[in-house]
């Protein structure tokens, strides 16, 4: 069933929030692409640390993917970014946040 939560989550650069870094939710986005990669794409746990909704994780790696570091760092990350998050997270296909496939973890 599609996500029916009206609030999107967002990016955030704020100097007075992690001391300028894209975050979600006061939450780096580098820090918590690093964790996923770390737990080899679990997002629940990534999720149960950081407490966030697979949404918002979602949208902190789809921007890591897209800007950050991991793009570079992690194989897979930017196309996935590009060719499946973005059209998805941007509106222009339906949004299942459930049935949203997230990035290769570290051995996928």
């Amino acid at each position: 069933m599609p996500s029916t939560n009206p609030q999107r989550p967002v990016v955030t650069v704020d100097p007075a929030v992690a001391w300028g870094r894209p975050a979600v939710r006061g939450i780096p986005t580098e820090a918590i692409a690093d964790l996923f990669w770390a737990e080899n794409g679990d997002d629940q746990a990534v999720m149960d640390d950081y407490g966030l909704s697979r949404h918002e994780l979602a949208v902190a790696l789809w921007h890591e993917g897209s800007y950050g570091e991991a793009r570079k760092r992690f194989a897979g990350w930017k196309a996935w970014a590009d060719e499946i998050a973005y059209p998805r997270l941007a509106g222009w296909n339906p949004l299942d946040v459930d049935s949203l496939p997230l990035p290769p973890g570290r051995e996928g």
